[in-house]
């Protein structure tokens, strides 16, 4: 692993890791040197990137010596990518931004401005999907500026555990405090779902929360590749993920006597939903569907959370026949479907 360093004590630190995004690179690192806010340093985690990204982080580093490390190591992923910018931050506080977004101008001045009039652990704020950052991406059931904290947790706990708008790490500003690199040795393996993964140990942390509905992250949204194949490993990953977000759902019943765990069982039938989904829509043929469609319905994880018929009561009626499709086991059930995401994404690029 090669290091450039630097010599300061930042307020924040920013940990960018970088795969193959030379195309976008520029504009996101950019959008950080040129903030508002200047008490702070910008860590490049190079993952292992096979196009111009590595050159184009130390020719960044080169020009902003005091400002700017890189870090150069063999592709571990986006997990512990982060946790190398981690191990080598200085910043009171963490943000975390992807190398195909950026922020905005103001967007550090604006979560400065919060920590130091409310003093809270955890600022929470809002992205949008124009470059012109008019929309938000998320509605968050807050005020703009609320503070959770205290009892308040168990407000933002059951939103935490029922929704998918508070997962994403990159919306998030974390004191440095609420780090323990322990949290990355169960990582190994996930591939999907890394943002809830690496969330729910820091919102056990944390006792202080600030939620901005302002949006202070552009977050790109590429369109779907043409060919889309079904990936197993993506599974395994969410059963991980779906683990830690049990554990501490149970925890967190106990400490704040709400019924969390009913939110963490209705976010896995979600998520087990979605993988039978995706593997209806993808483009591989249809006996490979069956084939993974059949080691779906036995896995142990799948039918647990599926075949709860109260944890999946919220599915609306299409949902429903899709799961049955799979349990059932029928080839026409199954061959509809399948062709009915097939005709949509035809008529969706055409």
């Amino acid at each position: 692993m090669e290091v450039t360093n630097i010599d300061s004590k930042p307020f924040f630190s920013v940990l960018v890791p970088v795969y193959n995004q030379e195309k976008y690179l520029p504009e996101c690192i950019e959008s950080v040197l040129n903030q508002t806010f200047k008490d702070f340093e910008l860590i490049l985690v190079d993952d292992g990137s096979t196009d111009s990204s590595g050159m184009l982080c130390d020719q960044y580093a080169q020009e902003h010596p005091r400002i700017i490390t890189v870090i150069h190591q063999k592709n571990q992923g986006l997990l512990f990518a982060r946790r190398t910018g981690i191990e080598n931050a200085n910043g009171e506080f963490y943000l975390f931004l992807d190398a195909d977004d950026y922020f905005c101008g103001n967007a550090l001045k604006t979560i400065y401005s919060q920590i130091e009039k409310k003093s809270v652990q955890m600022v929470i704020f809002n992205a949008s999907l124009q470059a012109d950052f008019k929309s938000k991406l998320n509605n968050y059931p807050y005020e703009d500026g609320t503070v959770l904290e205290g009892k308040q947790k168990n407000v933002f706990l059951m939103a935490f555990c029922g929704t998918h708008m508070f997962n994403n790490m990159c919306f998030k500003c974390i004191h440095s405090s609420l780090i323990d690199l322990h949290d990355y040795i169960d990582g190994v393996g996930v591939g999907y779902g890394e943002d809830l993964f690496q969330s729910i140990p820091l919102v056990d942390r944390a006792e202080s929360f600030c939620i901005l509905q302002a949006p202070l992250y552009f977050y790109r949204q590429h369109a779907e590749s043409m060919t889309h194949y079904y990936n197993p490993a993506q599974f395994e990953s969410l059963k991980n993920v779906c683990g830690r977000l049990m554990a501490y759902s149970q925890k967190w019943q106990g400490e704040y006597k709400i019924p969390l765990i009913d939110k963490a069982y209705e976010y896995a039938g979600n998520e087990c939903y979605r993988t039978a989904k995706n593997v209806l829509k993808s483009n591989d043929e249809f006996g490979v569907k069956r084939n993974y469609l059949a080691e779906l319905k036995k896995d142990v994880f799948y039918k647990k959370y599926v075949e709860n018929k109260r944890m999946c009561s919220h599915l609306r009626m299409y949902e429903k026949f899709i799961l049955f499709a799979v349990k059932s086991n029928s080839y026409m059930m199954q061959r509809i479907v399948s062709e009915i995401f097939s005709c949509a994404s035809r008529l969706k690029r055409n």
